[in-house]
């Protein structure tokens, strides 16, 4: 009896593909072109590709809901889902979030202004007393921005629930910049028709495009529902891809 139940369960494993009974993960992040958005009901972007492909290798489906970002943390600390799409370290999110060592995608956060206003921004932000500033919801800058955010040293600052708003805000005068990822926003304002229209505040006295700071982000997987080995697994499965070139072949294809 047994060895006909090892025989049977040797069938089934041999008339199957190796993924067939893969496991599903269900994975959240924020609509953010280039890097993650919906094109025809189906999930894209170069950092959605990346994903799938490394969890593909390791014998993992998954679905992707997309969210608000506020909500896509909140359903990885609960255990409503398995994983968070490009989450950036920080200590809080390292209570309920198992992060792999290797990174999917490095963002480059900048301010961005109307092209014909002459707004810069002073290194140490000593002049943001002058400026009406826009963010998005659920968002945490760091380092002195954040700080200027905290304690309110902005002239105003209005907090809104996406990029396109934040665009068609900046266009009608609602605020003089707003806070964004460069990727995106470029990616953004192209589609919406106002490339031409806005571009990236520069550092009083200089030529150079004020950089604000620059941030690693990462597949987060919930510790209520997955075990730090999974990090780790897909870590050396993301240095494998980026050894064999799957990760520069799939952002140059996300920009074709």
């Amino acid at each position: 009896m047994v060895k006909r139940t090892v025989f049977l369960m040797f069938v089934l494993f041999i008339s199957f593909p190796p993924n067939a009974f893969a496991k599903t993960l269900l994975l959240v992040t924020l609509e953010s072109p280039p890097d993650e958005y919906i094109d025809n009901g189906q999930p894209k972007g170069s950092n959605v590709e990346i994903v799938i492909e490394g969890l593909k290798r390791m014998g993992y489906d998954c679905k992707i809901r997309f969210v608000t970002w506020k909500r896509a943390l909140l359903m990885v600390k609960n255990g409503t889902a398995d994983g968070i799409i490009d989450a950036a370290y920080n200590k809080e999110r390292a209570e309920y979030l198992h992060y792999p060592y290797e990174e999917i995608d490095v963002e480059e956060w900048y301010c961005f202004k109307r092209k014909e206003s002459d707004f810069t921004l002073d290194k140490d932000l000593a002049n943001v007393g002058k400026i009406r500033l826009g963010i998005s919801r659920g968002f945490v800058y760091g380092g002195i921005l954040q700080e200027a955010i905290d304690k309110k040293q902005f002239m105003s600052i209005e907090e809104v629930r996406n990029n396109p708003l934040n665009i068609k805000k900046l266009i009608r005068n609602r605020f003089d910049m707003f806070i964004g990822e460069k990727k995106n926003i470029l990616f953004l304002a192209k589609k919406l028709g106002y490339r031409d229209r806005i571009e990236i505040v520069r550092m009083t006295g200089t030529d150079k495009d004020f950089l604000l700071s620059s941030s690693k982000t990462y597949l987060g997987f919930s510790k209520k529902n997955i075990n730090k080995e999974i990090a780790e697994k897909f870590s050396k499965v993301i240095a494998e891809m980026r050894k064999d070139g799957t990760i520069d072949k799939i952002s140059i294809s996300s920009f074709l």
